[in-house]
């Protein structure tokens, strides 16, 4: 590779990162958006990743939202 090959990778692979979603839209906070799974914190689900109280905004994913008033893990 030449210097303007590596640059239009380095260039290319920033904007790729750039638009993947850093967290999940359907909820408020931040899950991770590509999470296998989520619980509520203190609750007797495995994981692997657990959350307190968040609003849920959109699709209950991780079906966090027990009594669906728009609160999971509360």
């Amino acid at each position: 590779m030449n210097p303007t090959t590596d640059t239009r990778v380095e260039v290319r692979a920033q904007a790729e990162a750039a638009e993947q979603p850093q967290c999940n839209p359907n909820y408020s906070g931040c899950l991770k958006p590509y999470a296998s799974d989520y619980d509520c914190a203190g609750g007797s689900g495995d994981g692997p990743y657990y959350t307190g109280p968040v609003r849920v905004l959109g699709y209950d994913q991780y079906r966090l939202d027990r009594d669906y008033d728009g609160w999971a893990c509360e």
